[in-house]
C-alpha cells in the first residue's frame, strides 16, 4: 500500500510533461518503457531488483493523469457517465478473467513457470497497447512550440493551471482532500476491524471482499444507463451516506457477524462506486489545456495525504480499534457537507450538460 502512494507521486512531474509534449506521445514512450520494466521481474534473481523494478513501475504510472485527460478530452459530458461506466466495466471484467487464467496456468506450470509465462503475456500485451496506442490515439492538446522542462517551468505551470481552474474545481477538490482519508483508512483497517474485533474469520472475510466486487459490478452496470440523466454529485452524495452509515452500523454492531459481513460489502462497493464518480466529475470540471497536469498535481495530493492517514489510522488503530472508524465518519461528513453546500445546486445545468 505504501509503495502504491509513493508510485502516485510520479503522476505530478507525468501530468506536467504530458501537458508539454503532447499527451498521445508522453502515454505511447511511458508504455514502450513498460515492457522493458517488466522484463527486470522475469531476469530478477532477488528482491533487490524486485524493489527496484516496483520503482521503475513509477514511470507508468506517470502516464496516468494524461489517460485521464484523454478520455476527458474523447468523451462529451452529455454521454460522460455512460461511457466510463463502460470503460470501468470492461477493465474491472478484463481483471478477473486476467486472473482466472493466470491462476489456471500457475496452476499447470507452479509458481515460477507459471509467473514467468504470465509476465511474458503481460509483456506483450503492454506492446500491443503502445503500438495501439501510437497507430490510433489522436492528441488533442499537442504544442508546436519548443518544449522547455525547468523546476521554475514547472512551478509557473502549476500556477497557471491552478488560476485556469474554476471555484467549483477547487472546492471539489477540497471534497476530495476530505473524502480521501475516510476512504484510506476504511478499506485499509476494515480487514484488521473484522478479524480482530469482530471476530470473523480470515476466509469469510476473502467472500466478503469477493461478493464487494460482484455488488460493485452489478451496480455500476445499473448505474452506466442513468449517469448521464441524474445528477452525478447527487448521486455521490447519496452513495457516500450509504457508505458513512454502513461504516456506523459496524461499530455499533460489530458483535453480530451477519451485519459486519453486510457492512464490508456496502463500504467496500461504495467505494468503488464513488471511485468512478470523481472521475467523471473531474473531468466535467476540467478545462482541457491543463487537465493532465490538474490530475497529476490531484494525484500527488492524494497520495501524500492517503499514505498520511495510514500512519494515522495505524496508531490510532492501536490505541483503540474504533477510533479510525470514528476519523473516517468525521471526514465524510465533511466531505458530503462540502458537495452539498457547493456542487449539488449547480453541477448539472452548469458542468453535465
Amino acid at each position: 500500500m505504501a509503495v502504491d502512494y509513493v508510485l502516485l507521486s510520479f503522476g505530478l512531474v507525468g501530468g506536467y510533461v504530458a501537458d508539454k509534449i503532447g499527451r498521445k506521445r508522453f502515454i505511447v514512450l511511458t508504455h514502450c518503457f513498460f515492457p522493458l520494466i517488466l522484463s527486470l521481474f522475469l531476469l530478477a534473481r532477488n528482491w533487490v531488483w524486485v524493489l527496484v523494478g516496483m520503482c521503475l513501475l513509477g514511470i507508468r504510472v506517470a502516464a496516468l493523469p494524461a489517460l485521464d485527460a484523454v478520455m476527458a478530452d474523447h468523451t462529451a459530458n452529455k454521454e460522460r457517465g455512460r461511457i466510463y461506466s463502460l470503460n470501468w466495466l470492461a477493465v474491472t471484467g478484463a481483471t478477473i478473467v486476467s486472473s482466472f487464467v493466470v491462476g489456471a496456468v500457475v496452476h499447470q506450470l507452479g509458481v515460477y513457470q507459471g509467473t514467468r509465462l504470465g509476465f511474458l503475456i503481460y509483456i506483450g500485451l503492454a506492446l500491443v497497447v503502445a503500438i495501439l496506442f501510437w497507430v490510433r490515439l489522436k492528441d488533442s492538446n499537442r504544442s508546436e512550440q519548443k518544449s522547455v522542462f525547468s523546476l521554475s517551468h514547472l512551478f509557473r505551470q502549476l500556477a497557471c493551471a491552478a488560476r485556469s481552474s474554476s471555484p467549483v474545481l477547487r472546492l471539489f477538490v477540497a471534497y476530495y482532500l476530505l473524502y480521501t482519508p475516510a476512504a484510506g483508512m476504511l478499506t485499509t483497517y476494515y480487514v484488521l476491524y473484522l478479524v480482530h474485533v469482530a471476530g470473523v474469520s480470515d476466509s469469510v472475510v476473502a467472500v466478503a471482499y469477493g461478493i464487494a466486487n460482484g455488488v460493485y459490478l452489478i451496480t455500476q452496470l445499473l448505474l452506466g444507463p442513468f449517469a448521464d440523466r441524474l445528477n452525478r454529485v447527487l448521486v455521490l452524495v447519496l452513495v457516500l451516506t450509504v457508505i458513512l452509515l454502513s461504516s456506523l452500523i459496524l461499530v455499533a454492531f460489530h458483535e453480530l457477524a451477519a451485519v459486519a459481513i453486510l457492512s464490508t460489502i456496502l463500504v467496500l462497493s461504495g467505494i468503488s462506486v464513488a471511485l468512478y464518480l470523481h472521475k467523471v466529475v473531474l473531468a466535467d470540471l476540467t478545462d482541457q489545456q491543463h487537465r493532465a497536469t490538474l490530475f497529476g498535481v490531484l494525484s500527488t495530493l492524494v497520495a501524500a495525504e492517503g499514505a498520511l492517514s495510514l500512519v494515522v489510522g495505524g496508531r490510532l488503530f492501536k490505541l483503540n480499534p474504533h477510533y479510525p472508524f470514528v476519523l473516517s465518519a468525521f471526514c465524510l461528513l465533511l466531505a458530503i457537507f462540502t458537495l452539498k453546500r457547493t456542487l449539488l445546486g449547480c453541477y448539472k445545468s452548469e458542468y453535465q450538460g
